[in-house]
């Protein structure tokens, strides 16, 4: 994200802006690792029609 943002950065103009949302699945483990960048862009999860935001676990 940081070499993506980089990029975007030295060739928008000023009052541009990017919202983005990165996605690893590990089909195996059941997991998604998430990141996201710009305008707050929080992921949802939609399960059996519910709508509700992920909840992040972070690590140090």
């Amino acid at each position: 994200m940081s070499k993506t943002n980089k990029a975007l950065c030295d060739s928008m103009e000023q009052d541009m802006n990017v919202t983005m949302v990165l996605a690893q699945f590990d089909t195996g483990e059941k997991q998604v690792t998430l990141a996201n960048a710009g305008q707050h862009a929080y992921s949802l999860l939609i399960r059996n029609g519910v709508v509700e935001p992920v909840k992040a676990k972070h690590w140090a």
